[in-house]
């Protein structure tokens, strides 16, 4: 029995010594020879691309933020042979991981992950270790009988022996099944921060020449950027883009991993301003309120951007008092005055000749106004400030002949 159990036994692991001895001859004079598989895989060179007989892994490295996950995996370009099972163990560190027992593991921290591979038998195969084995066993039958003698009479006890029965006896069946097991190589798993646009331009105005920059941070390796314009259209691949016109811009970054961030939008502007005063939208600098309007009477003088300008303003009414300009707190885009408002500076002068030296002569009263306009860009920021000339309002006293001297 134990003689034909180590011929069994011999058998299965010539088998295993077969497939680890074919692994042998790979080195580094062998072209197909690949140093990142952990042998005992089995390599064949098939042309171009080296089969390999063993396990392997999809990637030895693996650079994942705080939000992804590096799907690992063991493969093999073997098929599977028929009625054989893999059971699979992955490792991290050294130390084995509970439960990752399938093909791929989704690694969410930085460490070295490498899998163990055992394939065997779908089901155990039963074997007979022994057939039969033939033995002797003794039955003692003493006396088996008497006999009686004529001449004494005597009784005389015969023992006539032993009797010896072959007996027939069958060893238990062991179950036994063939085993392979590998090992993969090691991936390195390393965390890198998430991608993102650590600073970038807001709000431009142009001018010659004017650049917009983003400045990405995390991610892996080399960025790579596209610049779109309000529409859509790529206007540029580079970290920094100079523009000539206004408009919203923004940029995509993406790394070498295939990442992508977009940054905010970014806003080129025109502050400088071409001004139109009057009123609504007439170019008047002097406006006068007849001798005959009440006190309560009002003027609206308005002031509008014809030309350039960010789109957003801001209104700085002011009055000059004196020979100083002061604010009036009137931030609205028209100033509304009342006649009885009008007494700054008084004033008479010649209006209309009439003959000889005779004139109409104005008297009257009048305030000095301007307005400080200025542009804003997208965060409110002021970029540019222009002011109106003097606006100036007046109020008819009377009006009388008079006489200029020559």
């Amino acid at each position: 029995m134990k003689a034909l159990l180590k011929k069994t036994l011999c058998i299965i692991s010539s088998a295993i010594m077969l497939c680890g001895a074919s692994a042998i001859p790979a080195n580094a004079k062998d072209p197909t020879f690949r140093p990142e598989l952990n042998l005992p895989e089995l390599i064949v060179d098939v042309g171009r691309k080296p089969l390999c007989l063993g396990y392997y892994l999809n990637s030895y490295n693996f650079e994942i933020t705080p939000s992804e996950t590096a799907i690992i995996e063991a493969k093999t370009d073997r098929s599977l042979p028929f009625g054989k099972v893999a059971e699979y163990q992955w490792y991290k560190d050294g130390k084995a991981i509970k439960g990752a027992t399938l093909s791929a593991y989704p690694a969410t921290e930085a460490g070295k992950y490498y899998c163990e591979i055992t394939e065997r038998d779908r089901e155990f195969q039963t074997m007979e270790i022994a057939t039969t084995t033939t033995t002797t066993k003794s039955i003692g039958l003493r006396p088996v009988g008497t006999r009686t003698t004529t001449a004494a009479m005597q009784k005389q006890t015969i023992d006539i022996g032993q009797r010896l029965t072959p007996v027939t006896t069958t060893a238990e069946s062991m179950k036994i099944s063939s085993v392979k097991k590998f090992t993969t190589g090691e991936a390195t798993v390393k965390t890198v921060p998430e991608l993102t646009i650590k600073s970038q331009s807001y709000c431009q105005d142009l001018k010659y020449n004017t650049q917009l920059y983003v400045n990405p941070t995390g991610g892996s390796g080399t960025y790579y950027y596209t610049w779109t314009d309000a529409n859509g259209n790529w206007v540029g691949n580079t970290q920094k883009l100079s523009v000539a016109s206004v408009g919203t811009y923004k940029c995509e970054v993406r790394d070498s991993k295939g990442r992508k961030v977009a940054s905010g939008p970014i806003y080129v502007e025109y502050s400088e301003m071409i001004l139109n005063y009057g009123i609504i939208n007439g170019w008047v600098y002097d406006f006068d309120f007849e001798q005959s309007d009440k006190n309560d009477a009002t003027i609206d003088v308005t002031v509008e951007v014809k030309g350039g300008g960010t789109g957003k303003y801001k209104y700085n009414w002011q009055r000059l008092v004196g020979d100083k300009w002061v604010d009036m707190d009137w931030h609205s885009a028209t100033l509304t005055v009342r006649k009885d408002e009008v007494k700054d500076h008084e004033s008479r002068y010649y209006d209309e000749y009439i003959g000889g030296n005779r004139y109409w002569m104005q008297h009257m009263l009048y305030n000095d106004y301007r307005c400080q306009v200025s542009s804003l860009n997208c965060k409110g920021e002021v970029v540019g400030t222009t002011n109106t000339a003097t606006i100036q309002i007046n109020s008819l006293l009377e009006r009388y002949i008079g006489y200029k001297p020559y």
